[in-house]
């Protein structure tokens, strides 16, 4: 088994998105459906989350998706806000609870400030989406996020309709710009980039796990060891000790009982393979050890 795995083609990872992509993929929408899906990759980026957590998956899944009374709007205080009052778009933090998790996790809650920037803003844009629902007849606390209106109904939006509009976009943007081809994306790359983000700008191992709810450093195989800043400054890092002397070995008396060597009574001791005869004659006259 080993031999046939030394010649499988290398593992294609889903390359990690940015957030250049992000806005890119706001302003090229063109419909109510590209609209949401967009602001939906900008929610799942700044939580990390998994691709069935925010939109509809086929097949079984132990994943639940993030619905209305998933989340939680706060104050500077940390007080809660209620959902369906406009102090939600000036919110200074929110939560997402995931109830059910592919890892095994229950109820776990992960927080995010409100940002500066006017798009890329998950307080902001998660008041947007959570108001629109709300104004949607038959409405409930278990509406799931990707839910949007258009042509008269009520629709949602599935990891097939996500995977198809972010190739798309990255067709329309070109290789030469993003540095990728669009087949080497999906929606997995959301999450990814969401590594790779917090990665960049040197945030702790131990706040990238839990901000992406990670259990293991199963994480580091989304970063992208071939872009540039990932190895920012490295090689001038490298030159800052010039030299560096290796420290001398403990030295042990060859007669020290402690370490395990030919001419050691205790050695020989245990070792069944020797007979009587032969332990008495390696046995030394005597020991200064106790």
């Amino acid at each position: 088994m080993k031999g046939y795995r030394s010649i499988d083609p290398p593992e294609q990872q889903e390359l990690a998105l940015t957030p250049f992509f992000l806005r890119e993929t706001y302003n090229r929408a063109s419909t109510k459906k590209e609209k949401h899906l967009s602001l939906l990759y900008i929610v799942a980026f700044f939580y990390a989350m998994r691709s069935c957590e925010y939109l509809i998956t086929s097949g079984p899944r132990k994943t639940t998706n993030v619905c209305l009374k998933d989340i939680i709007f706060l104050n500077n205080r940390g007080g809660v806000i209620d959902q369906k009052s406009d102090g939600i778009f000036n919110a200074a933090a929110s939560s997402i609870i995931f109830r059910e998790q592919k890892n095994g996790e229950k109820w776990e809650k992960t927080t995010q400030e409100s940002t500066s920037d006017p798009l890329l803003n998950p307080t902001r844009v998660l008041a947007f989406i959570v108001s629109e629902l709300w104004k949607l007849p038959g409405t409930t606390e278990d509406t799931p996020i990707c839910t949007f209106y258009d042509d008269g109904s009520t629709r949602t939006v599935s990891s097939s309709d996500a995977l198809e509009h972010l190739r798309r976009t990255a067709e329309v943007i070109g290789e030469d710009k993003l540095g990728f081809k669009p087949h080497q994306i999906g929606t997995h790359s959301i999450r990814s980039g969401a590594a790779m983000a917090m990665f960049l700008d040197n945030t702790p191992v131990f706040l990238i796990m839990l901000i992406g709810r990670w259990k293991s450093d199963g994480f580091l195989k989304y970063i992208r060891k071939q872009v540039l800043e990932t190895c920012k400054g490295i090689s001038q890092r490298m030159l800052k000790n010039d030299l560096h002397h290796v420290l001398p070995s403990p030295s042990s008396s060859i007669d020290d009982p402690r370490i395990r060597n030919r001419d050691s009574f205790a050695s020989n001791l245990s070792s069944m393979a020797l007979t009587s005869s032969r332990l008495q004659a390696m046995r030394p006259s005597f020991c200064l050890y106790h």
